[in-house]
Order: C-alpha cells, then sequence, then structure tokens
C-alpha cells in the first residue's frame, strides 16, 4: 500500500513538472499597462448606415382584451392584496385567544389597506392598456402614410425617367419615407414594451400573442360636480376610512391596530409610487397610546389634514381632466382644417389642375392630426383614470 502511494505521488509530480516546463515561457506575476495615445480633444464622429430599414409589419395574430377584463384582472391579482385579505389563522393557546372586537378591526384595516392596493394597481395597469390601445391606433396611421409615400415614390419615380420631374424631388419623399418607416419602428418598440408590461401586471402566463385593446376610444363630454366628487372621495377613500374606524375604535384595541399598522405599512411601501395610506399609516405609528383623549385629538387632527389634502387631489384631477378635454377639442379642429384641405384638393384635382404636391401635404398633415387626436384621446383617459383612482372608485366599478 505505501508503495502504491509513493507510485502515484512520483507521477503527480512528473506530470507537474511537465506543466511547468509547459507554462515557463509565460511571464510571471501582473503585466505592464499598455501605452495610451495621448493628445488634445478630438471630435466624435457619427457613422449612420445608408441603407433603408424595411417596412414594420404587425404581428398577424392578437389576444383581444377588453376594459373591463383588464380592470377585473388586475383586481383579482393585485399585489399583496390577497396576503392582507387572506384569513389570519386562529391560534390554538386558549391564552392567545383574541376577542372578536379585535378580529373584526383588524380585518377591516386589512381590508382598506387591500383597497387601497388594488386601487392603484387597477389605475397603473388601465392606464397602460390606453397607452397601449393608443399606441395601436396610431401605428395603423403612420402605415397610411407609408402607403401613401410608397405610392407616391412610385410615380414620382415614372417620371423622373420620363424627364418630367427631378431627382431631388424623388429624394425628398424619400427622406419622408424614412422618417415615418423610424416612428413606425419606435411604436412597434413601445408596443413590445407596454404588452410585456401588461402581461406582467396582469400576470398572465404566456406573452405571445401581443394583447390587443378591444376598446373604442371616446370623449366623455360631460363636467363634473365637484362638491358630488368630494362626497364620493369622502365615501369611499381607503385612507379616510380607515382613519374614521380609528376613531370610534375602543382604546384597548388601539396597541393591536398599532401593531397591525405597523406590520402593513412595509407591504403598501413597495409601490412604484408613494402610497398616501403608506404615508398614513406612518404618521399614525407615531400617535400616542394609554390617553384616550390625546390619541382622539390625534386621528381628528389627521383625519382634518387627509380630507383637505383628498379634497386637493380631486379638484386638481378635475381640473387636470377638463384641459385635457379641451386639448382634445383643439387637436380635432386641427384634423378638420386638414380634412378639409384634402377634399378640396382632391376636387381640384378631379379637375384636371395640378395640385399633386399641395394635396399630398395635406394627406400626410391630416393623418399627423389625426395621431395627435388620438395621444390627446390617451391622455383624456389617463386624467379620468387619475380622478377616479382619486375618488377611490376603480375598486368599486
Amino acid at each position: 500500500m505505501i508503495r502504491l502511494t509513493a507510485i502515484f505521488v512520483s507521477v503527480g509530480l512528473t506530470t507537474g513538472c511537465q506543466a511547468l516546463v509547459g507554462w515557463s515561457s509565460l511571464p510571471v506575476g501582473p503585466t505592464a499597462e499598455p501605452a495610451f495615445e495621448q493628445g488634445s480633444r478630438r471630435p466624435t464622429l457619427v457613422q449612420v448606415p445608408a441603407a433603408e430599414p424595411p417596412p414594420s409589419e404587425p404581428p398577424p395574430t392578437y389576444r383581444y382584451l377588453t376594459a373591463e377584463q383588464c380592470r377585473r384582472r388586475a383586481l383579482e391579482v393585485a399585489p399583496l392584496a390577497r396576503l392582507l385579505t387572506a384569513t389570519a389563522p386562529r391560534p390554538s393557546h386558549p391564552l392567545l385567544h383574541r376577542s372578536a372586537a379585535s378580529t373584526h378591526l383588524e380585518c377591516l384595516i386589512r381590508a382598506y389597506a387591500a383597497d387601497e392596493l388594488r386601487n392603484r394597481h387597477i389605475a397603473e395597469t388601465l392606464s397602460e392598456y390606453y397607452r397601449l390601445a393608443a399606441l395601436e391606433a396610431q401605428y395603423d396611421i403612420w402605415r397610411q402614410a407609408e402607403h401613401i409615400l410608397q405610392e407616391q415614390i412610385q410615380i414620382q419615380q415614372r417620371a423622373v425617367e420620363q424627364g418630367v420631374s427631378t431627382p431631388q424631388e424623388m429624394q425628398a419623399l424619400q427622406r419622408q419615407l424614412l422618417e415615418v418607416r423610424a416612428q413606425l419602428a419606435q411604436l412597434a418598440a413601445a408596443r413590445v414594451a407596454l404588452n410585456a408590461a401588461l402581461v406582467q401586471r396582469l400576470d398572465l402566463s404566456e406573452a405571445d400573442p401581443p394583447l390587443w385593446p378591444d376598446v373604442t376610444l371616446h370623449l366623455d363630454p360631460r363636467d363634473l360636480d365637484a362638491p358630488a366628487a368630494l362626497a364620493t372621495a369622502d365615501l369611499y377613500r381607503p385612507d379616510l376610512n380607515i382613519l374614521r374606524l380609528l376613531a370610534r375604535a375602543d382604546l384597548r384595541l388601539i396597541p393591536t391596530a398599532q401593531a397591525l399598522l405597523q406590520s402593513i405599512h412595509p407591504l403598501l411601501g413597495t409601490q412604484t409610487q408613494p402610497s398616501p395610506l403608506a404615508f398614513l399609516l406612518a404618521e399614525l405609528r407615531k400617535a400616542p397610546t394609554g390617553d384616550e383623549k390625546r390619541w382622539q385629538m390625534h386621528l381628528a387632527a389627521v383625519l382634518e389634514a387627509r380630507q383637505r389634502q383628498v379634497a386637493g387631489e380631486v379638484r386638481t384631477a378635475i381640473a387636470l381632466r377638463q384641459g385635457r378635454r379641451i386639448l382634445v377639442q383643439a387637436r380635432q379642429a386641427q384634423a378638420e382644417h386638414w380634412r378639409q384641405q384634402r377634399d378640396e384638393l382632391e376636387k381640384r384635382q378631379a379637375a384636371g389642375q395640378a395640385v399633386t404636391r399641395e394635396l399630398l401635404t395635406a394627406r400626410l398633415e391630416l393623418l399627423r392630426a389625426q395621431a395627435a387626436v388620438i395621444e390627446a384621446v390617451a391622455d383624456w383617459y389617463l386624467a379620468d383614470i387619475q380622478l377616479r383612482q382619486a375618488l377611490g372608485l376603480l375598486v368599486r366599478e
């Protein structure tokens, strides 16, 4: 046994020596740093390939998703909401038994906190849904512009071959086509990003085929009654409801409520944007205990301050919604102007007048104005969602 071990050691040493011989020519230790060229500041050169980007093609199939399906799915899969509303296991030890009042208070606090999470998650999901709807509509409009320019380039090319037009005019059309295809490429990339975001928010298992927002975008011309909106927010806002709940709670349950608030607060802090209820819970955790009068005074002050903040949020959301509605109407008037220009030029062309260049400009400007209208309508939807979130209605609809 000892001989065998000695043989193995000898073989190992021999092999190791051969390996060292093979590496003997390599440098040992850190290598010297390369010498960099030095000099004054040089200009940055930009090289862009001259190749024209190919036309963008939309996906062949989609998964249709209505706005109500989107809202309902977002309500069901809101992060951490189920965790808050899950029934807590009852303690088995008799000394750990909680009173019915304590259990009821805890369930209500958890429910209001879950409403806050759901309200915010629905708002963010619907915002991405309507942005995707506007993007897809704009994509179709820019594809129309692409087809118009392609047809005009073919006509212009024949005119150049016949000697009745100059190559510079055709090059100008090709530059316009290049800009349109660049816009289409940006819209296609944004579509992929919004689809991925919606799939994640809605907890869908597959990313393909992409989602198609099955919705008709329309503007609601009605004005909102500010006092009625403030009354609605006062009724449904989770942060106001949880304050009123604590104000009516038995003083003996306050330590239990504060312990629960302390455990809930980190969950609300995981949101991408600051949650109003998160700030509220952080403030309530500082409230004094052991003195019923001081506790009630503190709650009354926090409730009054929060009501003023909610009123400001609602009024701001109403004003933003109204302002964006006016913007839509202005964009629509601009689109109507270019529609009239196009119709008039088409009549003049049918009568034999040479208005080809003017008609092309009117058609492209009309499409650009229609895309601007769609963007403004989508912005109005985002303002409307912001208002419904401020009212606390998204979890109640």
